[in-house]
């Protein structure tokens, strides 16, 4: 017999929806993200698209929505914890206008990757934990967080 909650939390490892609902809605009684139909699209394609395989060296997606339509929530709060936590060898830069925005969103996948990294069996190196930079213990993985005009030469 499967086990309800195993189940979950398995959908929560394999799907990017999940996993944004799981780490966005603490237990309690109101749900801080509750996915629209543009935010199941949104992570059905992020999902394909960071689990497809490709010879490419570089990958580009693109997304281009009005403001108040949930991007940063969905994206930039959200999706390199995911992605550091399903490949934590791999790295991300995320860039903001600003080095307070950047910070603000390095801390919120800093937090992520801290309180939810266990279910993939991933945690934070403590030596190298900051909102502006942290990586994945035990391996290469990283996610550097800047503001426009920061240096990132070598990153």
């Amino acid at each position: 017999m499967i086990d309800v909650q195993d189940a979950y939390l398995k959908n929560v490892q394999a799907n990017y929806r999940y996993y944004c609902y799981h780490v966005n809605n603490p237990i309690k009684s109101k749900p801080d993200w509750i996915p629209s139909k543009f935010h199941v699209y949104l992570c059905n394609v992020v999902d394909e698209f960071i689990n497809r395989e490709t010879e490419s060296p570089v990958e580009i997606l693109l997304i281009n929505t009005p403001p108040q339509h949930g991007k940063s929530r969905t994206i930039t709060e959200t999706l390199p914890s995911y992605f550091l936590c399903k490949y934590p060898d791999k790295s991300v830069i995320e860039i903001s206008y600003g080095d307070d925005l950047a910070e603000r969103f390095g801390k919120s996948n800093l937090e992520k990757v801290k309180e939810f990294g266990g279910l993939f069996g991933v945690s934070v190196d403590p030596k190298k934990s900051t909102s502006k930079e942290f990586q994945i213990a035990g391996h290469r993985g990283r996610m550097i967080s800047r503001g426009i005009g920061s240096a990132l030469t070598g990153y």
